[in-house]
């Protein structure tokens, strides 16, 4: 019997390996047909149920033919130079960018034109083109690496498990464990309310639940140490059931999800395919079941199509209408403006603010925005094409790294990266969301080449 099954799946290995294969022969054209289906379902996906069911959350909808016409024309110029070798952590990171970020844009600057700017929409392809001519340029740099015995690395490992463990310990002390009612999405607000750390603690806490933890995991599922990536794992569901921050599910969905596609060994493939899947999915389940309140459908469609793809898109084309007339931050609002003196321009957080704008004084969310919204509202478009630049020299040093460490490791972390600029500043994650905590990483556990021990 064991035997028969041990045939059966080497079989099914050997089909996959040569679909893998006649694949990646062909891998520029099933990249564009990939590409070119996703912006298909996109605009049928908003069209049929984004617009329908979250116009109350200002996905409008006023079709442009000719913004359509061009939106083609956008979509050729800034996917041609695109990295798409299936073996890049380059490739893997832009995919990821293209299709979380700028697709939705795309569908957006197309079907809500009272919303969105051609100027702005102008603005991040520049950005976009003048990242895929850098990126090549940037492909071949020489990685850092610090002299380090295999001993050295072990005592890092153990210095990150404790850390971990006594940030665990602080966060048990400080606040209270919600269990299983942490799942409820809606009750999860309640919780972060009440979240207390002690003063300066929230750095650590960031830093150990974005990276220690998630590094530990998928180390442990590179080297087959399962109990510890279990560990792990388990270790960060319970923080989830502490703080509610949804996103410490979501990073270890995004690293398990890593490792499975690389020993698929499809990582740049599967981001295009399968979102092409879960659009496709959310198109057709919103088809065959009308929405109630506690709908599955509706709640993995607000996941998928209002938080995680037009929601951050619109935001972007927010922050330009609002600072396209009032005045540029120039990083007033966070630690370099109190390191040079500079006074803040606004009371509240960009997010408050720009949510009050649209409202009309009216403050519900404070929703924040990728890199490229968010560094126009600081410097303009000089501090989008700043922080592009800076965004690829930073995955292009993270890819140096290629033949000294595990491509799982790598992949995870260029993953993270890749969504949290979705949602959020460059400066602040390379900061508090542990941007240069990766780059330690990649130094210290570096090894010789292809010697992954």
């Amino acid at each position: 019997m064991e035997c028969n099954l041990k045939k059966q799946l080497d079989k099914v290995g050997a089909v996959w390996n040569r679909t893998v294969a006649y694949l990646e022969g062909k891998n520029t054209f099933v990249m564009w047909c990939a590409c070119i289906l996703y912006k298909c379902l996109l605009d049928l996906y908003y069209l049929n149920v984004m617009h329908p069911v979250w116009y109350s959350s200002g996905l409008g909808c006023n079709p442009d033919f000719v913004r359509y016409v061009l939106s083609w024309v956008l979509l050729v110029a800034g996917y041609a130079g695109m990295p798409k070798e299936e073996n890049s952590k380059l490739g893997f990171f832009f995919q990821i960018q293209w299709y979380l970020t700028v697709m939705p844009m795309l569908t957006l600057y197309v079907f809500d034109s009272d919303q969105t700017s051609s100027v702005y929409m102008g603005y991040v392809f520049a950005v976009i083109i003048v990242e895929n001519i850098l990126v090549q340029r940037l492909k071949n740099i020489t990685p850092v690496k610090l002299k380090t015995k295999a001993d050295i690395r072990q005592y890092f490992t153990v210095a990150l498990a404790i850390t971990a463990v006594a940030c665990v310990a602080i966060i048990i002390l400080w606040n209270s464990f919600e269990g299983l009612r942490a799942f409820d999405f809606e009750y999860i607000y309640k919780m972060r309310e009440k979240l207390e750390f002690p003063r300066g603690f929230g750095y650590i806490e960031a830093w150990v639940t974005r990276i220690v933890i998630p590094f530990l995991y998928i180390k442990c599922l590179s080297e087959k140490k399962y109990v510890g990536a279990v560990l792990a794992l388990g270790m960060q569901v319970f923080l989830f059931m502490i703080l509610g921050y949804k996103f410490l599910i979501l990073e270890m969905v995004v690293f398990t999800g890593v490792f499975i596609i690389w020993k698929l060994k499809i990582p740049v493939k599967a981001i295009a395919f399968g979102l092409n899947l879960l659009v496709f999915i959310g198109l057709v389940s919103y088809k065959m079941e009308s929405y109630g309140t506690h709908s599955i459908n509706l709640k993995i469609n607000a996941l998928l199509g209002d938080r995680t793809l037009f929601i951050p898109a619109l935001y972007k084309f927010r922050y330009y209408n609002f600072f396209s007339e009032h005045p540029k931050v120039w990083f007033s609002n966070g630690l370099i403006g109190k390191c040079l003196g500079e006074t803040n321009l606004y009371k509240y957080s960009l997010g408050y603010t720009i949510d009050g704008w649209h409202r009309g004084g009216t403050m519900l969310a404070d929703f924040n925005t990728g890199y490229l919204g968010e560094a126009y509202a600081q410097m303009g478009f000089c501090g989008m094409m700043l922080m592009g630049i800076l965004l690829v020299i930073i995955i292009s040093f993270i890819n140096s790294y290629g033949r000294y460490m595990p491509d799982t490791i790598l992949l995870g972390f260029v993953g993270y990266i890749a969504i949290v600029m979705n949602d959020g500043s460059l400066l602040t994650a390379c900061i508090t969301g542990g941007i240069w905590l990766i780059i330690l990483i990649c130094m210290i556990y570096s090894r010789k080449e292809r010697d992954y021990g």
